[in-house]
């Protein structure tokens, strides 16, 4: 499988999205959780902003203003900024898990909002996740996790499925990688003032494994990974790389168990089993799947 194909590029985006929870986990130890979230978010920013100075693209239709703010809250200031609170008291694994029923809830907001079809399907998907979120909350608070941050993790997913339908909607743009961009910058910023407001920046402790976990997040698990799915994008793979988003959390899960020794049970693997099926049901490319920025 080469690197360069579309498979080849769903497996690297896949393996960024998955090493990028652990990887934060690590950063957290280092780094005060929204200060860390603001300096991911601004650095997978300014790298993109530069990717667009260097390869420019035609002049294509632009979302509005307004909107790319509006996304910036729900995608970036409030997905990344839960994220990382919850990750603060949870595994890598337990959290990415709780946060990919974007997907599953995505398809079923769409349906309300975007009056787009509800397959059977779908709605065995839908059915399949939500148990799964269950198996793995109650798998969690069984291993003394708290259940605030369980809910502040599931907050994560839902802002994001909120940002995508509001994508869905409202965005029109050519050029994706320029709306993330902005989003990142703006909902960074946003990000930084509540971290110089709430935490310490004295409080970071700059050694080595901080700044590998904050090069691998910001420069692999953002920046890397959002030029990797505007390239999908363009190839017409939409639906193809929707539907295997379901490896994240697998990914994730194996390498906080295996790698960083966290905490593991059968409800964590029965919960991931529901959710993973879940997103692939409702994502599978019989008809058109959502989708949205990913971790």
């Amino acid at each position: 499988m080469r690197a360069n194909t579309p498979r080849g590029l769903m497996a690297i985006l896949v393996l960024s999205w998955g090493l990028v929870w652990p990887a934060s986990k690590i950063a957290l130890h280092y780094s005060p959780p929204m200060m860390f979230a603001a300096l991911r978010v601004v650095t997978s920013g300014l790298l993109l902003l530069a990717w667009i100075r260097v390869r420019p693209s035609p002049h294509v239709a632009s979302t509005p203003l307004r909107v790319n703010l509006l996304l910036s809250f729900f995608n970036v200031s409030l997905f990344y900024g839960l994220q990382m609170l919850a990750l603060r008291q949870l595994s890598a694994g337990l959290l990415s898990i709780l946060v990919y029923i974007q997907p599953i809830l995505s398809a079923v907001l769409a349906r309300f909002w975007l009056n787009e079809s509800l397959r059977l399907a779908q709605l065995a998907g839908f059915a399949l996740g939500f148990s799964g979120i269950v198996a793995v909350s109650v798998s969690g608070l069984a291993t003394h996790a708290p259940w605030l941050s369980i809910l502040v993790g599931l907050g994560a997913g839902v802002s994001w499925s909120l940002g995508t339908i509001l994508y869905k909607k409202y965005a029109r743009s050519g050029n994706p990688i320029r709306d993330v961009a902005i989003q990142l910058v703006t909902g960074g910023t946003v990000l930084s003032v509540l971290a110089i407001g709430s935490e310490s920046l004295a409080a970071i402790h700059w050694v080595a494994p901080f700044w590998g976990s904050w090069l691998f997040s910001s420069v692999i698990g953002t920046a890397l990974a959002w030029v990797l799915w505007a390239r999908l994008l363009q190839g017409g793979t939409v639906s193809g790389v929707t539907v295997w988003t379901f490896l994240v959390p697998v990914v994730s899960t194996v390498i906080s168990v295996l790698w960083m020794g966290e905490p593991n049970s059968l409800g964590l693997w029965v919960g991931a089993l529901g959710v993973m099926a879940g997103t692939y049901l409702v994502n599978r490319p019989a008809a058109p799947a959502i989708s949205g920025p990913s971790p």
